[in-house]
């Protein structure tokens, strides 16, 4: 029975607490003497709670504009990646281009040669009169 209380408790608790856990501390801070009758909803602590808390406040403050200065300085270096990619990317393709037109010369020009069955050019033969010498014309019934 005690255990069940006390985890009740300590659920109601952790239910009441919890919303505050996420939301942000106020900008403001008064002072109020003792004694003194107050109007609002206000957390009363002691001095050194509200030093301690104070010091808290500064030094995230410190922690988030380093945070902040960094992202900045990772953003920067992403931008300069980015660029180099797209630098590189561009070379790339360029390249490919030039590599894919270097292939279409180079396949052409063996498309021409496979074609090429007929041909015109100097002569050289033994026939009945002996060695002959001149200009012929033949086609190629084979190619190699």
């Amino acid at each position: 029975m005690r255990k069940r209380m006390l985890l009740a408790l300590s659920l109601i608790l952790m239910l009441t607490l919890s919303p505050s856990f996420g939301t942000p501390a106020s900008a403001s801070i008064e002072w109020a003497l003792q004694g003194s009758v107050l109007n609002e909803d206000v957390f009363i602590i002691t001095f050194e709670d509200a030093e301690d808390t104070l010091k808290l406040i500064e030094s995230q403050t410190a922690e988030i504009k380093a945070l902040r200065t960094l992202h900045d300085e990772q953003d920067g270096r992403i931008d300069q990646l980015l660029a180099a990619y797209a630098e590189l990317n561009e070379a790339r393709l360029a390249e490919r281009e030039e590599w894919r037109l270097r292939l279409q010369k180079a396949n052409a020009a063996l498309a021409r040669q496979e074609r090429r069955r007929w041909a015109f050019g100097p002569t050289v033969g033994y026939g009945n009169d002996g060695w002959g010498v001149g200009i012929g014309i033949s086609y190629a019934l084979m190619l190699f």
